[in-house]
């Protein structure tokens, strides 16, 4: 559902803006800056660092160091953090290492900071395939970049993410611009 969209810089994203009015009224939730008892208890206010993937000699993900990285974000007062993304290099890490890097970070943050499992794919259902997999290793919250490969006009962005929102049952935050749109 469209309403599941993270608040951000006091913006939120609700079904009814997204469809242009059309439809019922879904409630606005107040969202707290912490990890709540419900799974749409999110609200960002601060920094969000994109955790990197660190890699040792042999290009396998160094999750010893990953541990390092998460301390050090809650050390330096993050209020979340994200990850695989593109400052992750998520495109060098196979579909099990994209997993294996949120479930770990899962267990690393140990509840002290939100998880934002960050699932890129240009194809919806992959999104949310990968969307319920985070979900199922402890994912707080889903992100997902506007696919640059295609250059989807505003009706078809908007079909794109209402495929996406009606499947994950996160807080979901859509990153990034549509930079197809802009030709």
């Amino acid at each position: 559902m469209l309403s599941n969209v993270l608040q951000i810089c006091g913006t939120t994203a609700t079904e009814e803006r997204i469809r242009h009015g059309g439809g019922g009224r879904y409630p606005e939730k107040r969202l707290n800056n912490h990890i709540g008892d419900s799974v749409r208890d999110l609200h960002i206010d601060g920094i969000v660092p994109i955790i990197p993937t660190p890699f040792l000699g042999d290009d396998k993900p160094d999750w010893e160091s990953l541990q390092g990285l998460i301390d050090f974000a809650h050390a330096a007062g993050a209020c979340a953090i994200c990850l695989p993304a593109y400052a992750s290099e998520f495109y060098k890490l196979s579909e099990d290492e994209r997993r294996e890097a949120v479930g770990r970070a899962v267990e690393y943050a140990a509840g002290k900071l939100p998880v934002i499992a960050q699932v890129n794919f240009a194809n919806p259902h992959m999104v949310a395939q990968a969307a319920a997999v985070a979900k199922g290793n402890g994912a707080t919250a889903i992100c997902t970049a506007v696919p640059r490969l295609i250059a989807f006009g505003e009706k078809d962005l908007f079909r794109y993410f209402a495929q996406i929102l009606g499947a994950v049952e996160l807080p979901f935050l859509i990153q990034d611009f549509n930079p197809g749109a802009l030709r």
